[in-house]
């Protein structure tokens, strides 16, 4: 393979995915998100998890990614730096939200 494929690959291995179904902090430290996938629940127009600065869901919202119906997103401007941690917050029409991300 080549450096470029070598490096997204070494990248990838380093980074720890989860998935969530509720509302909470996943990082308390400085993390770089690199993907994030939202995953609605067949009936819902209004799905949309907020990616959050912060250890709480009061801190700054830095990301608004929307879904609908049972179309999955996982747009967002990534990779992206949250330099206090990582707070996701989910809406009730939220099934589960993937996110891949590396501790600073």
């Amino acid at each position: 393979m080549n450096d470029y494929v070598d490096g997204i690959i070494a990248l990838a291995k380093r980074a720890t995915t989860v998935r969530i179904t509720s509302s909470g902090t996943l990082s308390t430290k400085p993390c770089l998100i690199l993907s994030v996938i939202v995953e609605p629940d067949n009936a819902s127009n209004k799905s949309q998890a907020k990616l959050i600065n912060g250890e709480t869901s009061s801190q700054e919202i830095l990301v608004v990614l929307k879904s609908q119906y049972s179309h999955p997103t996982h747009n967002g401007p990534f990779p992206m730096y949250f330099n206090k941690g990582l707070y996701i917050d989910l809406t009730d029409n939220v099934d589960s939200c993937t996110v891949q991300f590396l501790l600073d």
